[in-house]
């Protein structure tokens, strides 16, 4: 879902230029997960964009719901 926040919709011509190259989505990224990411990227073409703002919110609560635990759990 970053890929589209970022990009927007899957073009063919992009994909050629190696569009995920420029873009840092994870650390240590390698040409075989960004192939796996445009494949995904592809995946979601005509997705709004209020649904990949409301994806990501609701995974970063999840990710903070997960942090706040863990650190619960060291106490």
């Amino acid at each position: 879902m970053l890929c589209l926040a970022e990009v927007g919709d899957y073009v063919d011509e992009l994909a050629d230029q190696g569009y995920l190259s420029t873009l840092k989505l994870l650390p240590n990224q390698t040409p075989e997960l960004e192939y796996k990411i445009m494949e995904h990227h592809r995946e979601h073409m005509y997705v709004c964009m209020c649904d990949i703002i409301y994806c990501m919110i609701q995974y970063s609560r999840y990710i903070y719901h997960v942090i706040q635990l863990t650190f619960n759990q060291m106490d």
